[in-house]
């Protein structure tokens, strides 16, 4: 279906999945990014590759047992900053109680107004929360 999709929308309809407000993004980074898939979809291999990544991602996350990404999770030893979008459509910020009972040494970090590419939305904030995490992760040591 993507192949009916001018670059264009793809660019518009992938910003509005990431993205809290697809508005902030600068007419100059749509035009890069339109740029850029009509690139990547004439390269010979785009379609497999697609196809390959969401096939990848979906078995990833239907793996049980101790393959699964939370059983992984679990062996996580180091301090572990997780952040999550509050308008998120890809990863709901619901999972977070999940995500910190997961991980045994977890700060969760839900920011509003956020969706899924937080560091591209509001990188300084962002930046301090890694900051102070590093910080505290350094004092600890």
């Amino acid at each position: 279906r993507l192949a009916d999709r001018s670059a264009h929308q793809r660019v518009e309809g992938l910003l509005k999945l990431v993205y809290a407000d697809p508005s902030t993004v600068s007419s100059e980074r749509v035009a890069q990014a339109v740029v850029e898939v009509e690139r990547r979809a004439a390269l010979p291999y785009a379609v497999d590759a697609m196809a390959a990544s969401t096939r990848g991602l979906v078995n990833s996350f239907m793996t049980t047992g101790s393959a699964s990404p939370w059983a992984r999770a679990a062996r996580v030893t180091a301090s572990t900053l997780l952040m999550y979008g509050r308008e998120d459509k890809l990863v709901s910020s619901r999972v977070a109680p999940k995500a910190k009972a997961a991980f045994p040494n977890a700060t969760v970090v839900v920011l509003a107004n956020t969706g899924h590419v937080a560091q591209m939305e509001h990188p300084e904030l962002v930046a301090r929360f890694v900051r102070g995490h590093l910080d505290q992760s350094a004092n600890r040591a």
